[in-house]
């Protein structure tokens, strides 16, 4: 493994693919920066989105990975089969988790100052053919 490096772009073999030079790093950094500063969520949709990053792999596994072989002698109501009561419940919790991804953790939301923000302080994120 002594061949392999860590980069801030992932881990590269010496002599193999394309690096970006230090000004195409440097600008996507720029960008970056300047794109978190218009569209970052507040204080209180950091939080959700930590909360989210446990929920949503566990809402995946138990409506639609293998957790659903539990729902084959889990719980039943109103008279349909488990595996189906099991689907219903799962699927109204992610429709729950949904609403909590879109509005709580802030990944749908646009305030007024983000968009006077995105319209006035326009950044030419692409580098014309001719530059190069």
């Amino acid at each position: 493994m002594g061949h392999f490096r860590r980069s801030g772009r992932g881990i590269s073999v010496p002599g193999l693919g394309i690096k970006d030079s230090e000004e195409t790093i440097a600008r996507q950094k720029e960008v970056r920066e300047w794109l978190n500063s218009i569209d970052g969520p507040s204080e209180k949709g950091k939080r959700w989105r930590g909360y989210m990053k446990i929920i949503v792999p566990i809402w995946f596994f138990m409506a639609i990975g293998p957790g659903v072989l539990i729902g084959n002698s889990a719980i039943s109501f109103a008279g349909f089969p488990p595996i189906w009561s099991w689907q219903i419940l799962w699927w109204i919790l992610g429709i729950i988790m949904m609403w909590g991804l879109c509005f709580k953790a802030e990944m749908s939301t646009t305030s007024a100052e983000q968009i006077r923000r995105a319209d006035e302080e326009t950044m030419d994120v692409t580098k014309e053919a001719d530059d190069m």
